[in-house]
């Protein structure tokens, strides 16, 4: 069917020839444009959202380590991600003794690899008992959450904690989110082990730890170790942080601090419940 335009209408032609034996002037208004006076607008600054699992790097870029937990202070409610406390020995050190960390995303996420955000400083642990140390959060550009990135998988990029247990059970299976291998799971191998590291050429033995399938590698330590269960997902259960990420390919396992080793009474770990 041949659709006739407006202007072979013959009543609108009839009009339009008529018209135009006057010469019509067409007037209309100009539209009022508002004078912006403050002439320099100012946005939020963007959030960095760092998650459990995610990389951190000291400013040399000589150690790597993973996000453990973001803790939170009882007393003033600071915040502190807690990682392995061996991840301060490389330097560089601060006047104070203290060293500044910075976000490491994996690669390809959102946050630009090459350029991370600083964090904050990493005071020198006491590493004769446990592994562990605390980063202050001193960016307030940085974004506490209480998930962990496993952006490997499209169904569940985020797992959140619901909170933390201690899963002592040789033969379950327990997960790791970490920088370098990203999410890796395997079955506890042995409770109550014991790793010598090497400290300033002298060996710190830690016990209590829990062997498990080599789920890691440089790059891994501090990372968060889970367990979980398909009726909670995307909910998951934080069981330690991950103490032993070498590169050694001789081992086939590692080992992780458990959380009951790690959590005191004067911090609570952020969950999805408490955020």
């Amino acid at each position: 069917m041949r659709k006739t335009r407006h202007v072979d209408d013959v009543q609108n032609k009839e009009f339009i020839a008529d018209a135009e034996k006057l010469n019509p002037i067409i007037i209309y208004n100009e539209p009022e444009i508002p004078e912006i006076h403050n002439k320099s607008l100012e946005f939020p600054p963007i959030e960095e959202v760092v998650f459990c699992g995610d990389g951190v790097r000291t400013s040399n870029w000589q150690t790597i380590c993973a996000v453990g937990l973001w803790v939170r202070s009882i007393l003033d409610s600071t915040y502190y991600i807690m990682t392995a406390g061996h991840c301060y020995d490389n330097g560089p050190f601060n006047p104070d003794g203290s060293v500044d960390f910075y976000h490491f995303p994996w690669m390809g996420s959102v946050v630009n690899d090459v350029a991370p955000g600083f964090i904050g400083p990493m005071a020198q642990p006491n590493l004769s008992v446990v592994d562990k140390a605390f980063i202050l959060k001193q960016n307030d550009n940085i974004r506490v959450t209480a998930s962990v990135r496993n952006t490997d998988d499209q169904n569940y990029p985020e797992l959140m904690i619901y909170g933390s247990a201690v899963i002592d059970t040789v033969g379950a299976i327990v997960c790791k989110s970490g920088y370098f291998s990203h999410v890796q799971c395997g079955r506890i191998l042995e409770i109550g082990a014991q790793f010598n590291f090497l400290k300033d050429g002298e060996v710190v033995e830690y016990s209590g730890l829990t062997k498990v399938e080599k789920i890691a590698f440089q790059g891994d330590s501090g990372g968060p170790v889970y367990g979980y269960e398909l009726s909670l997902l995307p909910g998951i259960i934080i069981a330690g942080i991950l103490s032993s990420g070498n590169l050694d390919i001789v081992n086939d396992w590692n080992v992780f601090t458990p959380i009951d080793m790690l959590i005191t009474s004067d911090i609570e770990i952020i969950t999805v419940g408490n955020l």
